[in-house]
């Protein structure tokens, strides 16, 4: 669907050009932290009564189900399983090479570095 008008997104286009590339980048890390703040308040309101895990575990799926072939996904749903339980053993998910084409550190640092090469 679009709705917005040629002129409009041509203006809108030209207001985010004139931020600079520090800004621009800033704006989209903090979409990028907005959208699984909504869709986790969202799965919470569709599902009240879900514990946590559960909810996690839905968080997941709906943002990287289809990233991970069926043996990481469940690797991954176990590991959002047991986080949190007592006795369990927390495990800790590294970047995975698939998203950045090779290890990467913390995102931060990604956010650091691709602000400095602006």
């Amino acid at each position: 669907m679009k709705d917005t008008s040629p002129a409009v997104e041509r203006k809108f286009r030209g207001m985010l050009m004139q931020r600079t590339g520090v800004e621009r980048l800033k704006m989209g890390c903090s979409l990028h932290a907005t959208a699984p703040a909504l869709a986790k308040a969202d799965l919470a309101e569709q599902h009240p009564d879900a514990h946590p895990r559960e909810l996690r575990q839905q968080l997941f799926r709906h943002f990287y189900g289809a990233d991970f072939t069926l043996r990481q996904r469940k690797g991954i749903r176990f590991a959002l399983s047991t986080r949190g339980r007592p006795g369990a053993v927390t495990a800790r998910l590294p970047f995975e090479e698939h998203r950045f084409g090779r290890r990467a550190g913390k995102p931060q640092a990604l956010w650091q570095k691709a602000a400095r090469q602006l």
